[in-house]
């Protein structure tokens, strides 16, 4: 957030900042944590003590104040997962200085990857996630071949394509023209692009907002065979998005087919334990005298 503006802004006033988010190597987090609670901060809400904390971010408060404080090593949302703490991300900090102190930041190319991935995550709702992208395509001066090579890297080429579609065509963002060709060559990208931020259409009915961001994931897998991993972990779950597939999802029919024989299976399963467990139950009875 402030950091973003600072760089990519140029200017810390010109950026609403919700929280300070770090991005921290998972083995550092006890330390961050230990800065924190010396500084007092306290975390937000209790984590769960059975294990299920993995993925989660971690929120630290102040009494009487407002800023809030997020450790992140991995971004996270209803079964999407993107690794943060990576080694490729720590080689090549480099340094800015902000208020007075020089803080390591991301350098540009890994930044802009992150910034369309997070964006993606939430289904571009709010506008200022594109002009981040839009602010640091024109503050930097991008090393292209490296921004798709580690998108490619990272699995998230087409994410990048669709923030960068979406920065040039909501705030022109000057962005190559092979990239723009490639953008809308893409099979979903352009027609995605177009139903983003939902509350700035006409018809936001018509839009993509948080609620059908899992099937926005599953549109921009790189591969079909990342796709279909997600897919079968949307049917594994039996996630709510099964009941109400948008008809923008390319693979909606297919899947919408899949999840009604996966929801017959799992019925069968459950009649069929219920009577083994019913049995078991009328089996271990003692027999009347």
């Amino acid at each position: 957030g402030a950091v973003l503006a600072a760089v990519a802004y140029q200017d810390p006033t010109l950026r609403d900042v919700d929280d300070i988010g770090f991005i921290v190597p998972r083995r550092r987090l006890a330390d961050a944590q230990r800065a924190l609670w010396a500084q007092a901060y306290r975390p937000r809400e209790r984590w769960p003590q059975d294990g299920t904390e993995e993925g989660r971010d971690c929120l630290y408060v102040k009494k009487n104040s407002v800023l809030k404080v997020e450790l992140q090593w991995v971004m996270a949302r209803e079964h999407f997962q993107f690794l943060l703490d990576r080694p490729e991300v720590w080689e090549r900090l480099s340094a800015v200085s902000f208020q007075g102190r020089t803080l390591q930041v991301l350098p540009p190319e890994e930044l802009l990857a992150i910034l369309c991935v997070h964006g993606s995550k939430r289904a571009w709702e709010k506008l200022k996630w594109a002009v981040d992208v839009a602010e640091l395509v024109r503050a930097s001066r991008l090393d292209w071949r490296r921004v798709f090579a580690r998108a490619a890297q990272w699995k998230c080429r087409r994410m990048v394509l669709l923030g960068l579609g979406l920065a040039h065509h909501l705030l022109n963002a000057s962005v190559p023209p092979t990239i723009l060709s490639e953008f809308c060559a893409d099979r979903d990208c352009p027609e995605l692009a177009m139903r983003m931020p939902k509350s700035l259409l006409l018809r936001p009915d018509e839009g993509i907002g948080a609620d059908a961001a899992p099937a926005l994931y599953c549109s921009l897998k790189d591969s079909r065979r990342d796709r279909w991993r997600y897919e079968f972990v949307l049917l594994w779950h039996d996630h709510p998005i099964l009941r109400r597939l948008p008809d923008w999802l390319r693979s909606r029919k297919s899947l919408a087919r899949f999840a009604s024989i996966a929801q017959a299976v799992r019925a069968s399963w459950l009649f069929c334990r219920c009577m083994e467990i019913k049995t078991a139950v009328a089996g271990s009875k003692p027999s009347p005298r």
